[in-house]
């Protein structure tokens, strides 16, 4: 069965808010890539004073899952991953294996013909992210 991606719908302003902070904080991130609560609470209260009543903080899980089926993605043999054109998607044969991989990880189904510009903060902030992804 397809996973369905969360519902956040934040702000792109919130998230690039949220993105910049923890890469500004990756050191202190905690064993399996995960930041540690202390750090989520700082960030909650730095997104309260730039953006007053941010929606949530799940958009963090779901930048760390983004990043994962990315990185999965470009892991499969013969697809294609660049920070400008994202997978690249010409061609029926390589357009169906996107798909099929959207199918079960639809939360880069924005990327197929344009890059994430958050993709080299998260590198960053998860370089050393053991949590296996699937």
């Amino acid at each position: 069965m397809a996973s369905r991606p969360p519902k956040t719908n934040w702000p792109p302003n919130e998230v690039s808010t949220l993105v910049h902070y923890l890469h500004k904080h990756h050191e202190r991130i905690g064993d399996g890539g995960n930041f540690r609560r202390d750090i989520y609470a700082a960030a909650a209260a730095h997104l309260n004073m730039i953006h007053p009543n941010p929606t949530h903080l799940k958009a963090a899980d779901t930048l760390r899952k983004t990043f994962h089926d990315i990185e999965a993605y470009q892991g499969k043999l013969g697809c294609h991953w660049d920070n400008e054109k994202g997978a690249n998607v010409v061609g029926t044969d390589v357009e169906e294996v996107f798909n099929g991989y959207v199918k079960e990880h639809p939360l880069i189904c924005h990327f197929k013909n344009s890059g994430w510009e958050f993709y080299t903060f998260l590198q960053d902030i998860l370089e050393n992210d053991t949590c296996a992804q699937g």
